[in-house]
Parts: structure tokens; sequence; C-alpha cells
């Protein structure tokens, strides 16, 4: 009687994702034997790649002693393959192989002793997927065998040993048969399939493979008649995003892949909750989420460390950056942890001024901002009182120094310290209401972080008046001269360096937005203990996108949590921090197509006494200054300031973002004449009546094939001709304005642009629409006529050129 064939998946049906591993049988009940991959099938492994354990195994005393590190243990691989095609016409090998190709005088025994160091470097790396596990049981529970075939250089017995250390007992009862492509010298894309068919009179029609490589997994095994399924983990926009960690990770911190493996904890976490779906889902998923649920494992570590000394500590999730840590640290822990807060930096500075020390220190960090308003409101000075400094100040000739020197009067100190005073009580009573707060506790402010504002600030306020001991405890901070262990970061310098900090620190706004609570900002509390807020200028749009993100982030951790207790060897906590770092660097540095469209109208509100917000970015005007400025454009926003420059640039390109990325990571000293060494020549003509002054200028290279060219207009009065070289037949006027010259000094922020390229005259020159223009005579000449702008200041005519050909015809 012939065997009934179970039903072949068809082409569009191929793919099998790995939540929908455990329940695979139920689709196919005819099955008599179960194929399957190993790795990333069964086993998966805690680091970024295959190669990342090899930075483990480089520990071990063998290796150390034998010069054999990571690098050169990849590099004997690949040598053992090459030398396997000489003699034998293919490249499958033994791991016994791969040593004795780096260490051709390897002893027998050193040659084993290493095999089994790399084998128990596997052993840690590896862990079996939940839903694995349960289709193994599942197939035990029905009696249908299952058949492992990996390529792999491991040798059966050395596999066999690696599935039973990480698989349960009754899952491993499953496996019948292990087959490795070393074993059989070929791969299964290279022909293992048929000869397994024929060897093992295999049940090909009613048995199914299933595995994640598309061709040796899926195409291979049909080819040879055997029903397959390909197990895709992610969609491919992951995988690129997953390469962008990787290569942020190896900026920020260079010991990876040299002295220790890249880790990429949540691969098997993302496998069974990332879908081809909404971007709000995605970012949850594979952005916030992975650095929320690894900020709060740091966290729950952190204070169960603490506690262990005999140190009970309050938790105080500072709103409204807070919010996302407190509710994932709630998700994580499965019940409540520590209090929200609301405490502002606006909040916190308020009730910090003991002294004119105090002011001081708080003048240095703001007083050239020049936003004085918003620092008299800080300082509680605002009313008539305030409108009397400002009318001072107004008038002085040196309107920071008469700031300054208002605030100084012995009057303005007393007013500021009495009122500080009393806004520290109503802080007292709020903190006493919602945290229980009492004299002798350890209170932690939990935050986003990054210096600590209100912690610096509050933290001898509450030692030396309140008796409570102030720590901070933040996903990421800079290093701290002083700080007796107070303050401390999932992101710090006790497992990273302070570039790879300096390097994050000025592009933490998104993670602010995405982390943030909905409303406005905490400015005041009521006698009784009460928090005030200020009106919310955050529209509704963005609020709506947050809350959507937030909401799927913290169904990752709840994914997360349950996925690693079902582990036997679940991640530590420092792998979590480095993929907490691998994907804030790629968030900042590298993002999406789609997180550009999706966070491109976000907003920041500055939240110190000031009712200002800022763009994080402007994909349009960002091109615009590129094309003026070049790379270093960000030091010209002027009053159309933007804080997410990496953004920005990423929209333009790579390199641009590269170049900015390596600058802030290793502080290099470029400045803006570095860029480039590309100019254009141009000779200016000055017209004076009958008189006339020429002069060579050279345009320098920014971005997009434009140049910037700087004329001289003095105080406007005069004609100024521009004539091009010979060879530039055609250009194009990408912009033309004329400002003041004093403008173009400290980052262009006065400058009053008057945009006159409807007031340029052209001579021997077609204008074709655009800016764009033909030369049609042999000279040519783009004339500024004098008058167009003029003043008592000094000019400049500011053009931004295209040189659309440089040749012939």
């Amino acid at each position: 009687m012939l065997a009934t064939p179970i039903e072949t998946p068809a082409a569009s049906d191929e793919t099998l994702r790995p939540a929908e591993l455990g329940g695979l049988l139920e689709r196919f009940p005819r099955l008599k034997l179960l194929s399957l991959d190993c790795f990333d099938t069964i086993l998966w492994r805690h680091v970024a790649h295959p190669i990342d354990v090899f930075y483990d195994l480089q520990s071990h005393p063998r290796f150390a002693d034998s010069g054999l590190d990571g690098r050169n243990r990849r590099r004997a691989e690949q040598l053992a393959r090459e030398i396997a095609q000489v003699r034998r016409g293919q490249s499958e090998v033994t791991l016994a192989e791969i040593y004795r190709a780096a260490l051709p005088s390897l002893a027998d025994e050193a040659c084993a002793a290493m095999q089994e160091a790399e084998l128990e470097a596997e052993i840690r790396a590896c862990y079996a997927h939940p839903q694995a596990v349960r289709l193994l049981r599942d197939a035990q529970a029905r009696g249908i065998p299952v058949m492992i075939v990996s390529d792999t250089y491991l040798g059966e017995d050395q596999l066999r040993r690696l599935l039973a250390a990480r698989l349960p007992a009754d899952a491993f009862a499953a496996i019948r048969r292990i087959v490795v492509s070393s074993a059989h010298g070929m791969s299964k894309a290279g022909g293992l399939f048929p000869r397994l068919r024929q060897r093992y009179d295999l049940p090909v029609r009613q048995m199914l493979h299933v595995g994640d490589n598309p061709v040796a997994d899926l195409r291979a095994p049909r080819e040879a008649g055997i029903p397959a399924l390909h197990l895709q983990h992610v969609p491919d926009a992951v995988v690129r995003q997953r390469n962008y960690q990787t290569a942020a990770m190896q900026l920020l911190a260079p010991d990876v892949r040299n002295r220790r493996p890249l880790f990429a904890p949540y691969h098997g976490v993302q496998a069974a909750t990332v879908g081809d779906a909404d971007i709000a889902r995605t970012l949850g998923h594979t952005s916030l989420g992975p650095m929320l649920h690894a900020f709060a494992d740091w966290l729950l570590a952190h204070k169960r460390r603490v506690e262990a000394e005999g140190r009970p500590v309050k938790l105080a999730f500072l709103l409204r950056d807070g919010f996302l840590p407190w509710r994932a640290c709630e998700t994580l822990a499965g019940h409540a942890v520590g209090k929200p807060v609301y405490l502002s930096r606006f909040a916190a500075f308020a009730a910090s001024f003991r002294s004119v020390e105090d002011i001081d220190r708080y003048l240095a960090l703001f007083l050239g901002s020049r936003r004085f308003p918003a620092m008299l409101r800080q300082l509680q000075l605002d009313g008539e009182l305030g409108e009397r400094i400002l009318d001072k100040v107004r008038s002085a000739p040196q309107p920071v120094q008469e700031f300054a020197r208002q605030l100084h009067r012995p009057e303005i100190v007393r007013r500021i310290v009495e009122r500080s005073a009393a806004y520290r009580a109503r802080l007292r009573r709020y903190l006493e209401r919602q945290l229980g707060l009492a004299e002798g506790d350890t209170l932690a402010f939990v935050d986003l972080g990054y210096v600590g504002t209100a912690q610096r600030v509050l933290g001898p306020v509450m030692r030396e008046e309140w008796n409570v001991d102030l720590h901070g405890w933040y996903f990421m901070c800079t290093p701290e001269a002083g700080g007796d262990g107070r303050r401390l970061g999932m992101i710090d310098a006790t497992r990273y360096d302070a570039g790879a900090i300096d390097a994050l620190l000025p592009f933490v706004s998104l993670l602010e937005n995405l982390c943030t609570a909905p409303g406005g900002s905490v400015e005041d509390y009521t006698e009784s203990g009460e928090p005030l807020f200020a009106e919310s200028r955050i529209d509704a749009a963005q609020n709506a996108r947050v809350e959507a993100i937030q909401r799927h982030a913290l169904a990752f951790v709840e994914a997360a949590r349950t996925h690693f207790d079902a582990l036997d060897n679940p991640p530590h906590t420092d792998m979590l921090r480095d993929a907490a770092l691998a994907e804030f660097g790629r968030m900042a540095y590298f993002p999406s197509p789609d997180e550009l469209t999706h966070y491109g109208t976000f907003a920041l509100e500055l939240n110190l006494g000031t009712d200002r917000t800022l763009r994080l970015q402007d994909a349009g005007r960002s091109l615009a200054d590129l094309r003026r400025h070049g790379i270093f454009y960000t030091m010209q926003h002027g009053g159309d300031e933007r804080i997410n420059t990496p953004h920005e640039l990423r929209a333009a390109g790579l390199e641009l973002g590269l170049a900015m990325f390596s600058t802030y990571r290793f502080g290099l000293g470029f400045v803006r004449g570095d860029w480039s060494l590309r100019e254009q020549p141009f000779t200016v003509l000055m017209l004076h009546g009958e008189r006339a002054t020429r002069r060579r200028i050279a345009a320098r290279y920014t971005y997009d094939g434009c140049y910037r060219l700087v004329v001289p207009l003095g105080d406007g009065r005069f004609d100024v001709g521009l004539m091009p070289a010979d060879e530039q037949r055609m250009l194009q006027i990408v912009d033309a304005r004329v400002v003041e010259v004093a403008g173009l000094g400290d980052g262009e922020r006065s400058a009053e642009a008057v945009d006159v390229s409807g007031h340029l005259v052209l001579d021997g020159l077609e204008h074709l629409g655009d800016g764009v223009l033909r030369r049609s005579a042999p000279t040519s000449l783009i004339l500024l006529p004098g008058g167009t702008v003029s003043g008592s200041a000094r000019l400049a005519l500011d053009l931004v050129v295209r040189p659309l050909d440089l040749g012939e015809g």
C-alpha cells in the first residue's frame, strides 16, 4: 500500500514564523519524520553571529597561550575550507581541521582540549527556543521521530552533547538521528539531502524539513523531493536594523569583537513578536521596547543588590520622562515598583537656591542663553519686580553683565532664597505624600538621566535639611567627579568610556519624547503638596503616536519576561546593557526611512521656565543648510534651531552620519574647512562708476554638488559682478541673499538675510528656469545692481551655486 503524502506547502505558504513552530504538527497530522535544522531553529544564541562565540572563547587559557584569538579563529576556518577545497573539491571541514589549519604543529591532546573549550563556549552562548522545545515535546508525544540536519564543523557527538546540554530531557528524547555536514563532506545546499534520502531510505512523501536558511533549508530539500518550510525570524527591515546596531556598537564600544562578543539577547523575543505590521508596533518591539526592558532589568537588579546590603531604597520615577521606565519596571517585575513623582528640572532648580553660590551656579549654566525672562521665572522673580530688572537689562550696553549685577543685589538674593525655601517646603510635602518620604530614608531618582540635574541640585538640600540620602539611577549618565557612587546609569562609565556617552548625549531628545508622560510639566505645588502643571505645547498627533509606540514597547517587555523566564540560561544584565546601547546608537545615528517619516514632526518642550518647543528635525531645511554650509551647518541654525541633527544627516547620506558619529565619538577636532578640498574659481568685479576692481574668489564645496561663495559688498551702494570660469558652461543659482558681514561670524545666528535672487541681472547667460543658467556668449556676468540692499553695516552677497557642466559642449 502506498504511503499517503503530506500536503506539500504552496510557494505562497512556504514560510513559518517562530511563534508558529510549537504548533506545527497540528498542520501535518500524517507526518512520519520531522527533519529540523539546529542553529537558529532549535538552538539560538545570545550573540549576534556565530563568530561572536570566538570572542568569548579567546579568554580560555589554551587560546591565550597559543596566541589564538577571535580573529585568528575566524581566519583559521576560512583557511581550513580553502585547503579542503584544494584537497577534496569541497569546503566542509571538521573542528579539528580548523585548529590544525591555524596551528599546524598542534598536538593531539591540545587539539582535543581546544575543541572541548569551543564546545563549552557554544553551550554558554546557546539556548533552546521555547517554541522549538514545545515542537520536540509534541513530536515525542505523537511518536514522530526527529532528525537534526545541520551545516556545521561540529561532529555528530559534539552536536549531540550541545543539544543535550541545552534541551530539556523530554524534548531531547524526540531526536533519533543527528546528521552534520562535516561528517558527510557536503553541505545541505551542496547535495546532502539527496545523499540522506538514498542512504537512510527517508519517507520523503511523509516527512518535513524546517530551518532558517532559505537556500539550505527550503530550496535544497525541495529539490530533493522533501517538503520543507522556511523559518523566517524577522522581516528584512529588522535584519537591516540589526546591521546598523552592529555598526553603532562597534563605534561606541571598540572592545566588541576585539575583547568580547557582540551580544544580541533579544533576537529570540523579536522573532516571536515582530511582523510586517504598522510602524508603531515595529518601533515598540525592535527599538523602544528592548531599551526599556534592559533598563528595567538593570534597575531591578541594582535595587536587589543594594537592598541585599541592608539598605532599603525608595524609588521615585521622575515624570515626565520617567513615565515609561516606571511602567516597564512594573511590567517586568509583575508588581508595583516605586512611585512616579512629578519633579521637573524647573521644579528642582526652583527648590535649590539657598545661597548666592547656588544662584551663581545656575547663572553659570544659563546666563549665556540670554533668555532673561525665562531665567527670572525660574528664580521666581517674575511679575513687577522681574519687569523692572528686565527694563534695566534691556537698556544696558552689556545686558549679560547687567543681568548678573541685578541678581547679586542683596535684596534680590534675599528674595530668591526666601521664595526658594517656600517652594522647597511645598516640594517636601508633595514627596512626603507621594512617597512616604521620611528622615533617614535612602531615595533614588529614576530617570533617563544624562547629567542628573534634579539629583545634583537637590542632593545637598535633602542630605543637609531633610536627612535623606539621595541617589540617581539613570538610563545613561555622564561621569561625575565626587559623586560617591550616588549617580549610576545602565549606560555609564562602569562599562563604557566617556566618549561613547558623549557621542549620544547631545541627541537624546527623541528618547525623551518616546518615554514621556502626556500632559504638561510640573511648575509648582500647592501648600498641601499637590502638583501644579504648565500647559503642554505638544500637539495631540505627536502624543497619539508616542502612546501607540509606548503600548507596544510595554507589550515587548512582557513578551521578553515570558521568553526569558522559559530559558534555563537567560541573558545576564550586561548582555542587555550592550543591546540597549547598540539600539540607542542606531536610533540616534542610523534611523530607517520609516522612522524619519514617523518622527518627522516631533517637537520637544524645553521645560526650563520657557514655553519654547524645538523641532527635533526638519529634513527640508537641513538640505538647504547643507548646501549652504556643508556638514557643519549645525552651528548655523539661528532661529530655526533643531536638535536631532543625525536624523537630518541620515536623510542626506550615510557618509554624513558616519562622519558626525565618529567626530563625536572620538572627539575629532575637525573644522568646516576640513570637510572638502574642492573649490571653484570665480572672478568678482566691483564697479565704482567708471572704475572697476577685479579679484579672484574661490567658492568652497559644501554638499550635493554645491559651492558657497561670499562676496563683500561694502555698504551695498556699488554694482557687483560675478564672472564664472571659462569651463563653467552651465550653473545653477541655488540661493542668493545679502547678509550683514557681522552675521557671517559666530554661528551666523544674527544674520538678517535678504533674498536677492530675483534682482540679479544676467549678461551673456540664458536663464532656463529653476535658477539654471547657460552661457550664451564667450563672456558672461551675473550682476547685483548697487542699492538693491544697502545699510550702515558692512554687507556681503552670499551665493550658493551648483556647476552643472565643467567640460566642453
